[in-house]
């Protein structure tokens, strides 16, 4: 039985991409609109939220989870949310009745640090 060969870099990323794009579909909705929603959840809990995935899916398409391997794909997972989170920021800035916030993307910070952290968790159990 020979080992299978690794899945190329773009389907590794790939839901790390899809659900990126899902969090700037959602940061391209005007502010008005989102108020239309209704629901009553804390802002920076859904920023939480949302990178937590995010962090999650980052460390998942890392290889080692383990041990020292852990620690870089938590690192991986914080530095990857921390740009993406500002990108996502600087990107509200644009849309109508939306603005960029540093508290959100610390929000988005510590979400996806958490995200990262129950992932190398999750998988180091299986």
């Amino acid at each position: 039985m020979t080992p299978s060969a690794p899945l190329p870099t773009i389907l590794r990323w790939s839901p790390v991409l899809v659900w990126y794009a899902v969090i700037l579909a959602v940061s391209s909705i005007s502010g008005r609109r989102l108020d239309d929603v209704g629901i009553e959840v804390p802002d920076k809990l859904v920023h939480a939220g949302e990178y937590a995935v995010l962090g999650l899916l980052v460390v998942r398409q890392r290889a080692a989870v383990a041990g020292p391997g852990a620690v870089r794909a938590i690192a991986v997972a914080v530095a990857v949310v921390a740009v993406l989170g500002a990108v996502d920021e600087t990107w509200q800035g644009f849309v109508p009745h939306r603005t960029p916030s540093v508290a959100d993307w610390i929000a988005d910070v510590v979400g996806g640090t958490l995200g990262a952290w129950v992932a190398t968790r999750w998988f180091r159990s299986r």
